[in-house]
């Protein structure tokens, strides 16, 4: 009972520190804040095959992050951002706010088994709009990725 009341206690005694020193962590020339920095992250472009340029409708194309180039080899899987279905004419596009890394996968993946599947590594530029007061906010990020999707090799 008695250690109950006292983690009961320090919990307490830690929380007030943490909220102090978290009001307290600023002085006139910069401000720090706690939170999760986000972006806006927009992809377009058309899948079309190698052989004959005809547009792929049906494609979905999927945002992914690019684990291998931000932290290494990993046995974790990339967490899916956004995904999209190209329409009638192979074009597809997207936006979603993402967490700002340097780099993003997009991965094409047709809707035949005929046709082989791509991914392209995309490195990522953040324009900040100069009127965007906000700290955590880091900018846009616009890329424009087209696929010429190849045959699948024939068995024979």
């Amino acid at each position: 009972m008695t250690s109950f009341k006292f983690s009961s206690l320090w919990a307490g005694i830690c929380a007030t520190i943490l909220s102090l020193l978290g009001i307290s962590c600023s002085n006139e020339e910069e401000v720090l804040m706690y939170g999760t920095p986000t972006a806006e992250f927009e992809v377009k472009g058309i899948v079309t095959t190698e052989k004959d340029e005809a547009p792929v409708p049906d494609a979905i194309i999927k945002v992914t992050e690019n684990i291998s180039a931000e932290v290494g080899e990993s046995a974790y899987q990339e967490e899916v951002f956004f995904r999209t279905v190209t329409d009638d004419f192979g074009r597809y596009g997207a936006t979603d706010i993402i967490f700002p890394m340097k780099t993003v996968k997009v991965i094409c993946i047709p809707p035949t088994a005929a046709l082989q599947p791509d991914t392209v590594v995309v490195e990522l530029e953040y324009v900040k709009d100069k009127n965007d007061g906000s700290g955590w906010y880091r900018g846009t990020a616009k890329a424009e990725v087209n696929f010429k999707l190849k045959e699948k090799p024939t068995e024979q």
